[in-house]
């Protein structure tokens, strides 16, 4: 038992430490609120982040402060080589997978959605026979489909994938076992 408590301690210092030097080793710019360039830091901070050799940042970032639109750019390549743009599309892989799943949930506590009923039950216009709760657990049996069909050069919204599942899904059933789905949580997104 002690063995196991002195292991976690020994973590959980070494997760603290880790956090703390990557704080220092990123070097989070301290600008001040009442900074009279805050978009010009700002940017100038990411573009340093993005000269350096080894720990390139590639990606986008929105800074919003007291309501305004401070920063909105983009810095480096995507993994194909593109350009990125601030509309360019980031992949969260399994980010949004909690969060969606929590918006389910509170949506079912409301009783505005039903988790035991076939979303095609709840949703006109979309045949699915899968229930919200099936496709938590991802035995909805809805093809898993939504990254062969993204298109990197056009924006995917969840609305499409949607609409896009609910055209394709007649009479799909829940299998009796466990496949992971990432359009089955797109889908989700749609239904909150």
């Amino acid at each position: 038992m002690r063995i196991v408590l002195y292991f976690f301690s020994a973590l959980g210092s070494l997760a603290v430490a880790l956090f703390i030097w990557a704080l220092w080793y990123i070097q989070l710019p301290l600008i001040g609120a009442n900074d009279q360039d805050l978009s010009q830091s700002l940017d100038t901070w990411f573009k340093e982040r993005h000269s350096k050799s080894i720990t390139q940042l590639n990606g986008a970032a929105l800074v919003i402060h007291d309501g305004q639109t401070v920063l909105r750019g983009a810095w480096g390549q995507d993994g194909e080589g593109r350009q990125l743009t601030p509309r360019s599309q980031f992949r969260l892989a399994s980010v949004s997978k909690s969060f969606t799943a929590a918006a389910v949930l509170k949506l079912a506590q409301d009783k505005i959605i039903d988790l035991d009923l076939p979303v095609g039950e709840q949703v006109e216009q979309c045949p699915m026979q899968a229930t919200p709760a099936e496709l938590l657990r991802h035995v909805s049996g809805i093809e898993d489909n939504y990254f062969a069909k993204a298109d990197p050069d056009v924006i995917t919204t969840v609305s499409s994938v949607f609409d896009g599942v609910c055209e394709s899904v007649e009479g799909a059933q829940a299998p009796a076992e466990y496949s992971y789905n990432n359009t089955g949580y797109v889908f989700l997104a749609g239904l909150v």
